[in-house]
């Protein structure tokens, strides 16, 4: 019975020190579990920061992405209506010189024509005053022919009144 007290002791002290190593074992499991979960919540908190200082990152640009976007828009908007407006001067310019041309073409015939009606009508007064100036000569040439006759009558008249005075 000794011996069996002293084989119950000794397993009882094996038991004692498995039970010791095993407690000792889950403690440092606990303490590792532990320690585990706390680096895992540290690194969760610092997902959790990093992702936060990203998202609000990711929040600053694209509220500037969206302000320079309005601000494109704007611009190109502001281009769209002075083009429009640019468009609108140069297509009431075009009628306006289409206009002025079209008047410049008819005035242009309107003085071809007058030209033309100048031209013919100074032909037609050259050739009358020329007509009219070989009329004249004509006339001249025959008051001076008549002239000659008329001088050559009175010179024979007066050859005969001397003629006769002298008889």
């Amino acid at each position: 019975m000794l011996q069996e007290l002293q084989v119950e002791n000794r397993r009882l002290r094996q038991d004692m020190t498995e039970a010791r190593q095993a407690l000792d074992s889950a403690r440092q499991a606990e303490q590792n579990a532990t320690t585990e979960a706390a680096d895992l919540q540290d690194d969760r908190a610092n997902l959790q920061q990093s992702h936060s200082v990203a998202i609000e990152r990711l929040s600053t640009r694209l509220s500037e992405v969206t302000n320079e976007h309005k601000q494109t828009v704007a611009d190109f908007q502001r281009r769209l209506d002075t083009s429009d407006r640019l468009f609108k001067d140069a297509t009431k310019e075009n009628g306006r010189l289409r206009n002025e041309r079209q008047h410049e073409y008819e005035l242009r015939e309107k003085l071809r024509n007058q030209k033309i009606a100048l031209e013919t009508a100074n032909k037609s007064l050259a050739e009358e005053l020329q007509r009219v100036k070989d009329e004249r000569d004509r006339e001249k040439a025959e008051k001076a022919e008549k002239a000659e006759k008329a001088k050559d009558k009175a010179k024979e008249k007066a050859e005969k009144a001397e003629k006769a005075k002298r008889k």
